[in-house]
Protein backbone atom coordinates (compact mmCIF):
# COMPACT_ATOMS: atom_id res chain seq x y z
CA UNK A 1 0.00 0.00 0.00
CA UNK A 2 1.09 3.57 -0.58
CA UNK A 3 1.82 5.84 2.38
CA UNK A 4 -1.33 7.83 1.66
CA UNK A 5 -3.42 4.64 1.72
CA UNK A 6 -1.85 3.54 5.01
CA UNK A 7 -2.58 6.88 6.70
CA UNK A 8 -6.13 7.02 5.37
CA UNK A 9 -6.77 3.45 6.49
CA UNK A 10 -5.63 4.37 10.00
CA UNK A 11 -7.76 7.49 10.39
CA UNK A 12 -10.51 7.75 7.81
CA UNK A 13 -12.63 4.60 7.75
CA UNK A 14 -15.20 5.17 10.50
CA UNK A 15 -12.55 7.36 12.10
CA UNK A 16 -14.43 8.29 15.26
CA UNK A 17 -15.32 4.66 15.98
CA UNK A 18 -11.79 3.47 15.21
CA UNK A 19 -10.10 6.01 17.46
CA UNK A 20 -12.61 5.52 20.26
CA UNK A 21 -12.07 1.75 20.10
CA UNK A 22 -8.29 2.24 20.15
CA UNK A 23 -8.47 4.56 23.14
CA UNK A 24 -10.68 2.09 24.96
CA UNK A 25 -8.21 -0.73 24.26
CA UNK A 26 -5.30 1.40 25.51
CA UNK A 27 -7.25 2.56 28.57
CA UNK A 28 -7.49 6.38 28.46
CA UNK A 29 -11.08 6.64 27.24
CA UNK A 30 -12.39 5.16 30.50
CA UNK A 31 -10.04 6.76 33.04
CA UNK A 32 -12.82 8.94 34.45
CA UNK A 33 -11.69 10.48 37.72
CA UNK A 34 -9.37 7.55 38.54
CA UNK A 35 -6.05 9.33 39.16
CA UNK A 36 -4.08 6.07 39.10
CA UNK A 37 -5.38 5.17 35.64
CA UNK A 38 -4.60 8.64 34.30
CA UNK A 39 -1.07 8.45 35.65
CA UNK A 40 -0.73 4.99 34.13
CA UNK A 41 -1.70 6.48 30.77
CA UNK A 42 0.89 9.25 31.15
CA UNK A 43 3.54 6.67 32.02
CA UNK A 44 2.59 4.54 29.01
CA UNK A 45 2.86 7.49 26.63
CA UNK A 46 6.17 8.54 28.15
CA UNK A 47 7.39 4.97 27.57
CA UNK A 48 6.42 5.21 23.89
CA UNK A 49 8.20 8.54 23.66
CA UNK A 50 11.38 7.08 25.17
CA UNK A 51 11.24 4.06 22.86
CA UNK A 52 10.43 5.81 19.58
CA UNK A 53 11.19 9.53 19.68
CA UNK A 54 14.55 10.53 18.18
CA UNK A 55 13.93 14.28 18.25
CA UNK A 56 11.06 16.62 18.95
CA UNK A 57 10.04 20.22 19.44
CA UNK A 58 6.89 22.11 20.28
CA UNK A 59 6.08 25.80 20.55
CA UNK A 60 3.24 28.23 21.01
CA UNK A 61 3.01 31.44 18.96
CA UNK A 62 0.48 33.95 17.65
CA UNK A 63 -2.24 32.36 15.53
CA UNK A 64 -2.83 32.81 11.82
CA UNK A 65 -6.45 31.66 11.54
CA UNK A 66 -7.22 31.74 15.27
CA UNK A 67 -5.94 33.31 18.47
CA UNK A 68 -2.91 31.07 18.95
CA UNK A 69 -0.92 28.54 16.95
CA UNK A 70 0.53 25.45 18.62
CA UNK A 71 2.94 23.23 16.69
CA UNK A 72 4.31 19.88 17.84
CA UNK A 73 6.67 17.83 15.67
CA UNK A 74 8.61 14.61 16.28
CA UNK A 75 11.09 12.40 14.47
CA UNK A 76 10.33 8.79 15.32
CA UNK A 77 11.73 5.32 14.88
CA UNK A 78 9.55 3.19 12.56
CA UNK A 79 7.51 0.25 13.88
CA UNK A 80 9.62 -2.60 15.20
CA UNK A 81 7.37 -5.52 14.26
CA UNK A 82 7.46 -7.13 10.82
CA UNK A 83 5.26 -6.74 8.96
CA UNK A 84 4.51 -3.39 10.59
CA UNK A 85 1.05 -2.65 11.95
CA UNK A 86 0.89 0.94 10.70
CA UNK A 87 -2.59 1.64 12.05
CA UNK A 88 -1.63 0.70 15.61
CA UNK A 89 1.68 2.56 15.29
CA UNK A 90 0.11 5.79 14.00
CA UNK A 91 -2.59 5.71 16.68
CA UNK A 92 0.00 5.20 19.42
CA UNK A 93 2.35 7.91 18.16
CA UNK A 94 -0.39 10.52 17.75
CA UNK A 95 -1.73 9.72 21.22
CA UNK A 96 1.81 10.00 22.60
CA UNK A 97 2.29 13.41 20.98
CA UNK A 98 -0.97 14.79 22.39
CA UNK A 99 -0.45 13.44 25.91
CA UNK A 100 3.25 14.29 26.19
CA UNK A 101 2.47 17.78 24.90
CA UNK A 102 0.23 18.49 27.90
CA UNK A 103 1.51 20.81 30.59
CA UNK A 104 1.83 19.36 34.12
CA UNK A 105 -1.20 21.38 35.27
CA UNK A 106 -3.31 19.93 32.45
CA UNK A 107 -2.27 16.41 33.36
CA UNK A 108 -3.09 17.04 37.00
CA UNK A 109 -6.55 18.34 36.05
CA UNK A 110 -7.25 15.20 34.03
CA UNK A 111 -6.14 13.01 36.92
CA UNK A 112 -8.20 14.79 39.58
CA UNK A 113 -11.44 15.73 37.77
CA UNK A 114 -13.93 13.47 36.04
CA UNK A 115 -13.44 14.02 32.32
CA UNK A 116 -15.30 10.82 31.47
CA UNK A 117 -13.80 10.28 28.03
CA UNK A 118 -10.34 11.36 26.94
CA UNK A 119 -10.55 14.77 25.31
CA UNK A 120 -8.06 13.87 22.57
CA UNK A 121 -10.73 11.91 20.68
CA UNK A 122 -11.74 15.20 19.09
CA UNK A 123 -8.10 15.93 18.26
CA UNK A 124 -7.66 12.69 16.33
CA UNK A 125 -11.03 12.64 14.61
CA UNK A 126 -10.94 13.23 10.85
CA UNK A 127 -14.27 14.79 10.02
CA UNK A 128 -14.11 14.03 6.31
CA UNK A 129 -13.62 15.78 2.95
CA UNK A 130 -15.48 18.91 4.02
CA UNK A 131 -12.58 19.61 6.39
CA UNK A 132 -9.96 19.06 3.73
CA UNK A 133 -9.64 15.28 3.87
CA UNK A 134 -6.19 14.03 2.90
CA UNK A 135 -3.60 15.36 0.49
CA UNK A 136 -0.29 13.86 -0.56
CA UNK A 137 2.65 16.26 -0.51
CA UNK A 138 6.36 16.24 -1.13
CA UNK A 139 8.69 17.07 1.72
CA UNK A 140 9.36 20.47 0.14
CA UNK A 141 5.64 21.28 -0.04
CA UNK A 142 5.15 20.27 3.59
CA UNK A 143 7.94 22.49 4.88
CA UNK A 144 6.87 25.34 2.62
CA UNK A 145 3.37 25.20 4.12
CA UNK A 146 4.71 25.11 7.68
CA UNK A 147 7.20 27.89 6.97
CA UNK A 148 4.47 30.01 5.43
CA UNK A 149 2.38 29.70 8.58
CA UNK A 150 5.35 30.77 10.68
CA UNK A 151 5.90 33.85 8.51
CA UNK A 152 2.21 34.81 8.63
CA UNK A 153 2.15 34.30 12.39
CA UNK A 154 5.19 36.52 12.89
CA UNK A 155 3.69 39.31 10.75
CA UNK A 156 0.43 39.14 12.68
CA UNK A 157 2.24 39.15 16.01
CA UNK A 158 4.30 42.20 15.02
CA UNK A 159 1.09 44.00 14.12
CA UNK A 160 -0.87 42.90 17.22
CA UNK A 161 1.62 41.91 19.96
CA UNK A 162 -1.00 41.86 22.70
CA UNK A 163 -1.04 43.62 26.06
CA UNK A 164 0.47 40.93 28.30
CA UNK A 165 4.22 41.18 28.85
CA UNK A 166 4.27 37.50 29.84
CA UNK A 167 2.58 36.52 26.57
CA UNK A 168 5.01 38.68 24.60
CA UNK A 169 8.01 37.19 26.38
CA UNK A 170 6.85 33.60 25.87
CA UNK A 171 5.87 34.16 22.24
CA UNK A 172 9.14 35.82 21.31
CA UNK A 173 11.04 32.95 22.92
CA UNK A 174 9.09 30.41 20.89
CA UNK A 175 9.50 31.89 17.41
CA UNK A 176 13.22 30.98 17.27
CA UNK A 177 12.35 27.46 18.46
CA UNK A 178 9.93 26.97 15.58
CA UNK A 179 12.38 28.40 13.10
CA UNK A 180 15.10 26.06 14.38
CA UNK A 181 12.68 23.10 14.16
CA UNK A 182 11.91 23.85 10.52
CA UNK A 183 15.64 24.21 9.80
CA UNK A 184 16.19 20.79 11.40
CA UNK A 185 13.47 19.23 9.24
CA UNK A 186 14.85 20.86 6.10
CA UNK A 187 18.27 19.41 6.87
CA UNK A 188 17.19 15.89 7.88
CA UNK A 189 14.01 14.84 6.10
CA UNK A 190 15.47 14.33 2.64
CA UNK A 191 13.16 12.55 0.21
CA UNK A 192 9.96 11.55 1.97
CA UNK A 193 6.29 10.86 1.35
CA UNK A 194 3.97 13.22 3.23
CA UNK A 195 0.24 13.10 3.88
CA UNK A 196 -1.62 16.08 5.31
CA UNK A 197 -4.85 15.39 7.19
CA UNK A 198 -7.28 18.35 7.20
CA UNK A 199 -6.70 21.75 5.68
CA UNK A 200 -5.58 24.95 7.33
CA UNK A 201 -8.20 27.51 8.24
CA UNK A 202 -10.74 25.14 9.83
CA UNK A 203 -11.46 24.16 13.42
CA UNK A 204 -9.69 20.78 13.17
CA UNK A 205 -6.00 20.37 14.03
CA UNK A 206 -3.91 19.73 10.93
CA UNK A 207 -1.68 16.64 10.96
CA UNK A 208 1.28 15.86 8.73
CA UNK A 209 2.56 12.26 8.49
CA UNK A 210 5.90 11.87 6.69
CA UNK A 211 7.70 8.60 5.97
CA UNK A 212 11.40 8.81 5.17
CA UNK A 213 13.81 5.97 4.48
CA UNK A 214 14.66 5.18 8.11
CA UNK A 215 12.20 7.15 10.25
CA UNK A 216 8.77 8.75 10.50
CA UNK A 217 7.96 12.41 11.13
CA UNK A 218 4.66 13.55 12.61
CA UNK A 219 3.63 17.17 13.00
CA UNK A 220 0.38 18.61 14.23
CA UNK A 221 -0.71 22.21 14.19
CA UNK A 222 -3.62 23.61 16.16
CA UNK A 223 -4.61 27.08 14.91
CA UNK A 224 -8.27 27.88 15.45
CA UNK A 225 -10.54 30.11 17.48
Amino acid sequence: MTWSELVERAFRENAEEQITAFLLREGPAVCGNDAARWRSLFTTCEGWRDAFQLWGEHAFVSGVHGWNLYMNVCRLRPPEEQPPDWTRYLHRMTLMMVVCGLEPAERNSMATWEYGRFDAIGTFYCAGPEYGGYESLTGEQWLREAGGLLEQSWRRYRKFPGNSSRYQRTTEEHYPRLEAALDYLSEHTGTCDVVRMHRHGGDEPVWYFARAQDCVYIMYISDSM
